[in-house]
């Protein structure tokens, strides 16, 4: 019989989960007009530092130079259980992104992080017509 010890690959498991998120602005819409969104999370424990959620524009598809980050807020801290928030910011400035990249495909991104790790990314592809 041997002394070995059999170690198990145990799942990690994060303290929050997100539920949903729901863009409450007309869509399609207006380029230029601010962006409003419905965000729900289940925090599984307390998370005694605020939640940093990012929201940013991929101003062109070959470089990050042009991203723009939109707005960035914190939430929290969050007791356990299920928080939901709503958040409008304003569009992106269409002055920043290279003129051949205004109308065309291209992603904007939300970002969730927790004591400076980001742990989620959510991207959608954007048509601008």
């Amino acid at each position: 019989m041997s002394n070995e010890e059999v170690v198990q690959n145990e799942e990690v498991v994060q303290p929050f989960q997100l539920q949903e998120i729901e863009l409450l602005t007309p869509n399609p819409d207006h380029f230029t007009r601010p962006l409003n969104w419905r965000i729900r999370l289940q925090m599984l424990e307390e998370m005694p530092l605020p939640i940093d959620v990012g929201f940013m524009w991929l101003g062109s598809k070959s470089t990050d130079e042009h991203d723009i980050v939109m707005d960035e807020i914190e939430v929290g801290p969050l007791s356990a259980g299920t928080h939901e928030f709503t958040h409008e910011h304003d569009a992106p400035d269409h002055r920043l992104i290279p003129q051949g990249n205004l109308i065309n495909v291209t992603g904007l991104f939300l970002t969730f992080s927790y004591a400076g790790q980001q742990f989620l990314r959510v991207g959608y592809y954007v048509s601008v017509a």
